[in-house]
């Protein structure tokens, strides 16, 4: 038992040296499970930091986005070292994940001084399911809860040093977390009435350095406003940009009794691993309040604290609205105290197995095994996807296979995507990019018109217009510019990359000659009007089966509409799944944006080679009362043009 459970205390530079492994290993770890970039926030974090570099932004805009200095400083930082590609996308959160797996081992630590004990915690967080969606983009989730765990290290160090200096020195420290926190992401300041309620329950003789670490962080923010006044001219923009992002979709008034639990869902569900691991934690909290010390004491507090502040802190009293909006990333920072606790009740349960069952007392004669199958274990149930480049590698082909001085007409979004995959080549075509593509200026028009490509991705193309359509701002689609008229006519469909099921991304070459697309315009579904109850609305939830023809297959297709709708995403979304007799070829899944008065749309997909039949299957909103399709226009572009 001792050999596996060692009751020898770690030396100080023992404890550092550990941090240091606990990172690396983290950062390796984190290595394995790197997935597509995700085209959201992210990218705008990656784009801004590289246009500070490249001299492209004069100042900040008034976005709360731009503010998040800890999440796009670091990327800034590592296209320093690394250049400007998807090594510093990726390494945000990799370097976040190895700073989060130290401040567990520093956590560990201070309670028990067990090097396994720490190194379990350590790895139990790098694995803990809440993190899935936040270790392979740059987002402020995982930072947010970084930076809280650092200012709880920064807060029981202090209460175990006797120095008034040293006491001082953590103090700072903790303040700057806390800031740091802030200006990550707003909510990064929860760890504040948390660490006052653990100061008067286990260490209220330490509360003058908690004010005194309230000072420190009103310094900084002092400091930091003085910075936006000089960027900006606003010296309260950090505050302004943040109250920008009120009433933003997902945080919408919700019961009062529904607060509670309206984030236990995303506790439970979406990896089979969460259940042990929840159910380790609770047990490690139980076994902890009753027969803890106060330091052990202090992550259950943390846990719950943390999840009621997400789950129920308002944004407005009424109606009242939570700050925090739906979805699991934003419970990454639970994984802080929730690892602890796991590894805590992991702990009790191994001992208890030691002195009731011979088969523990036969692994504890073999140490490395038992751990080699606690990590392969851990590894096996966790849902976490591996190693993935996803639709990087075809893209960046078809950057590399186009010639430079390439005029390309695309969107901001798009561009930056190309920046970042494809690098120096990607900077050699001449990009022309209207300030929006469905209204672009006359010049814009003309310029558009020497273009010999057009590359876009449908969903950040659309990311303006569907936000001004579900604010109501729009009813009826502006007259299209000449590039979107008869879409299939004027271009031809090159290629067709899928990010995960989400065949987003269209690379068109200019036609000169008469196009080589084959049209299918179906009759039934000219002129369609759905309702809720109709036969053919029911039909389309149920999924409609298409035969495939053998010259479809392994082609690229191209969809057109015109449509309306009582709401933008009156249907949630539209999944075809392709089949060779019985098997499954894979899924492919898009979201049509519809306007009330009526407006264009375009999806592109492709067909897997050797599919003989698709279903298309329609989710529609709670909010559908009405779709009507006025034409509706499906292209074909030959297989042998599909690389």
């Amino acid at each position: 038992m001792t050999r596996l459970l060692p009751t020898g205390r770690l030396t100080p530079l023992q404890a550092w040296l550990g941090s240091l492994i606990a990172f690396a290993a983290s950062v390796i770890l984190g290595l394995c499970y790197l997935q597509e970039p995700g085209l959201g926030d992210d990218l705008d974090y990656w784009s801004l930091a590289r246009r500070l570099h490249d001299g492209e932004v004069a100042k900040w805009n008034l976005g709360f986005h731009d503010l998040r200095w800890p999440v796009w400083g670091v990327i800034w930082c590592l296209q320093s070292l690394f250049g400007k590609g998807l090594a510093a996308y990726w390494g945000e959160s990799l370097f976040y994940l190895g700073l989060g797996s130290a401040a567990v081992w520093w956590l560990a630590y201070f309670t028990t001084r067990h090097a396994l004990f720490c190194g379990l915690a350590a790895f139990l967080f790098a694995m803990h399911p809440m993190l899935d969606p936040a270790i392979v983009r740059p987002m402020p989730d995982l930072s947010e809860g970084v930076w809280s765990a650092w200012s709880v290290v920064c807060w029981m160090a202090l209460t175990r040093t006797r120095s008034p200096w040293g006491k001082a020195a953590w103090a700072t420290a903790m303040g700057c977390c806390w800031m740091i926190g802030y200006s990550n992401r707003i909510t990064g300041i929860f760890i504040l009435p948390i660490l006052a309620l653990l100061c008067l329950l286990y260490t209220r003789k330490n509360f003058g350095w908690l004010l005194f670490a309230f000072g420190v962080a009103g310094l900084f923010f002092l400091a930091e406003c003085k910075i936006y006044e000089h960027v900006t001219g606003d010296f309260l923009h950090s505050l302004h940009a943040n109250l920008g992002a009120k009433g933003r979709k997902g945080t919408e008034p919700v019961a009062l009794w529904f607060l509670p639990v309206r984030f236990f869902d995303a506790l439970w569900s979406g990896n089979f691993f969460k259940v042990p691991s929840n159910l380790l934690a609770l047990g490690g909290a139980i076994w902890i309040w009753r027969r803890g010390k106060a330091a052990d004491r202090s992550w259950v507090v943390w846990a719950v604290s943390f999840y009621l502040l997400f789950s129920c802190a308002p944004q407005s009293l009424w109606p009242y609205r939570p700050i925090v909006r739906d979805g699991d990333r934003f419970l990454a920072s639970l994984a802080f105290p929730l690892s602890l606790l796991s590894a805590r009740g992991l702990w009790v349960a191994w001992k208890w197995a030691l002195r009731c069952h011979d088969w523990a007392r036969v692994l504890a004669t073999r140490p490395l095994a038992c751990r080699t199958l606690l990590v392969l274990g851990v590894i096996s149930i966790s849902s976490r996807d591996f190693y993935s480049t996803g639709f990087v590698p075809q893209f960046r082909a078809e950057i590399t296979g186009t010639a430079p001085g390439t005029r390309v007409l695309s969107h901001s979004d798009l561009r930056e995507v190309c920046l970042l995959v494809g690098g120096a080549h990607a900077k050699s075509l001449q990009w022309v990019i209207p300030s929006d593509l469905f209204r672009p200026k006359p010049l814009e028009i003309e310029a558009a018109q020497q273009c010999e490509k057009m590359w876009l991705n449908r969903k950040l193309l659309w990311v303006s217009t569907r936000k001004k359509l579900e604010r109501g701002e729009l009813s009826t689609q502006e007259p299209l510019p000449p590039y979107f008229n008869n879409l299939g006519d004027g271009w031809h469909l090159e290629r067709v990359c899928s990010r995960a099921d989400y065949p987003d991304m269209a690379f068109f070459t200019r036609i000169t000659g008469a196009s080589i697309a084959h049209a299918v315009k179906p009759d039934a579904w000219q002129g369609l009007d759905l309702i809720p109850e109709s036969k053919m609305t029911q039909q389309m939830r149920d999924g409609i089966t298409l035969e495939i023809p053998p010259d479809w297959r392994g082609g690229n297709l191209l969809l057109e509409w015109h449509a309306s709708g009582n709401t933008v995403e009156a249907a949630k979304f539209v999944e075809i799944e392709w089949f060779r007799g019985t098997r499954t070829l894979g899924a492919q899944v898009w979201t049509p944006y519809l306007f009330p008065g009526g407006g264009w749309d375009f999806f592109t997909f492709s067909a897997p080679e050797g599919a003989d039949s698709a279903t298309v299957k329609t989710v529609f909103s709670k909010k559908f009362t009405r779709i009507s399709i006025a034409n509706l226009l499906l292209q074909h572009y030959d297989r042998q043009q599909n690389p």
